[in-house]
């Protein structure tokens, strides 16, 4: 029993595992796996990762791809945490593409597949509701905004997308 329990410990789907020998010819064998709750990209290959930050390997990752991306050495590690917070704010979550941890201290988000959003590491709950204001008001549109920068708790800072600065320079000409 100890053998077979070991040899299932190996898969890494398996988070826990019951093995039972009921005499005289039965063995009842429990098992539970891992829930997949973000992809991590990692040296250009596509992991899973659990809610407690640890990673699966998997072949198959096309039933995955509704799951954020989280990119960095050590987002599989942070990743739970931050997932967890993005619950208390679903207009963010269903815009999320990506989050990449910076320097192993903050995070970054992709919003919408143009959004980048800098987030501060002191105070990563405030500058999430922040960012759900923003979007609750559509003062954040990804046709005019590429960057979001909310590293300072008392200054916003958007950069204008390309053709938003176009747009504005050629109004500006015109009055």
């Amino acid at each position: 029993l100890d053998h077979l329990k070991e040899k299932l410990a190996k898969v890494d789907w398996i988070k826990e595992i019951h093995i039972q020998r009921r005499l005289p010819h039965h063995l009842y064998i429990k098992i539970v796996e891992r829930r997949p709750i973000a992809r991590w990209q990692h040296q250009k290959k596509i992991f899973l990762v659990d809610n407690e930050g640890v990673v699966i390997n998997n072949i198959n990752l096309e039933p995955f791809q509704n799951l954020p991306l989280v990119v960095g050495t050590d987002a599989p590690m942070h990743a739970p945490r931050i997932l967890a917070l993005l619950e208390k704010f679903p207009k963010i979550r269903e815009r999320l593409n990506a989050l990449t941890t910076i320097r192993q201290r903050r995070w970054d988000l992709t919003l919408n597949g143009s959004i980048l959003v800098k987030l501060s590491e002191e105070n990563l709950e405030g500058g999430l509701a922040r960012l759900s204001l923003l979007i609750e008001q559509g003062k954040i549109n990804p046709v005019d905004v590429s960057v979001v920068d909310l590293r300072n708790p008392k200054q916003l800072v958007l950069r204008l997308s390309p053709e938003a600065a176009v747009r504005i320079k050629l109004k500006g000409k015109e009055t």
